[in-house]
């Protein structure tokens, strides 16, 4: 076994065996909220612990390539596409259910992501902008383990297929909460399903989407913990509310 194999296999056991078993715990044992603060941040923080451990401790390899340095002067049209890539594709998404007549989106219901708060929309949509800053140091435990670690060791020689595998294996990573039957949606496409099941492959579909941006955006020398916040501000409330905040039928 060579030593970059035996780093990954400690890394997706460190990473896995450190979130499932908090997941399983706080919800089922102590009967805790998945929104909890208090269960979210170990478990986002998880893929960069193990990331140290393997880096520091198993494979002694350091962190020469963890993707660390800012890069603002040379990077910083990558920082913008990583800030506002979500925001596109959150819109063609909106235009094509749109075209197609899944919904007639209400845009005035962007000030109502907010509790207890009405904005006009376009006042909605920019403090929602905002929200990736904020989320930044959160989600930064998860990007320095899959992006700073696992994906520029996966498939090396072809980085969207590393990244394909990444988004793959990110993607189950997050079935817990399938499991539990805590990922719900108030108005599904599909009327007959109420919930999300493993059989839906829109977990794998974003997590490969979002691997293979991600992967193109760092391949250019943005840092790998930029991006995250980004993402689940605008397809965290359009994903789990869209279809009722943007006026769905």
């Amino acid at each position: 076994m060579t030593m970059k194999t035996k780093g990954v296999l400690a890394y997706l056991l460190l990473t896995f065996g450190l979130a499932w078993p908090t997941i399983f715990v706080a919800r089922l044992l102590l009967g805790l909220s998945l929104d909890n603060s208090l269960v979210q941040i170990p478990i986002a923080f998880s893929p960069a612990i193990a990331a140290v451990i393997v880096r520091r401790w198993i494979t002694k390899e350091g962190f020469g390539d963890a993707g660390l340095a800012l890069h603002l002067r040379s990077g910083w049209a990558y920082y913008l596409v990583a800030w506002l890539f979500p925001l596109i594709a959150v819109g063609v998404v909106i235009g094509l259910a749109t075209m197609l007549g899944i919904s007639r989106p209400d845009l005035s219901q962007l000030g109502t992501f907010f509790p207890g708060v009405q904005l006009p929309g376009w006042a909605g949509l920019l403090l929602l902008m905002g929200v990736p800053i904020l989320m930044m140091p959160l989600f930064w435990g998860e990007e320095f383990g899959w992006r700073g670690y696992l994906q520029i060791r996966l498939l090396s020689h072809s980085p969207l297929k590393a990244a394909i595998a990444t988004g793959f294996i990110w993607a189950v990573w997050h079935y817990p909460p399938l499991f539990l039957g805590v990922l719900r949606v108030r108005k599904p496409l599909h009327r007959s399903n109420n919930r999300y099941r493993l059989r839906d492959p829109s977990r794998h579909n974003l997590g490969l989407a979002a691997s293979a941006h991600q992967e193109r955006v760092e391949f250019e020398s943005c840092p790998r913990w930029n991006q995250h916040g980004s993402r689940h501000a605008l397809y965290g409330p359009v994903g789990r509310r869209g279809k009722d905040r943007l006026g769905g039928q």
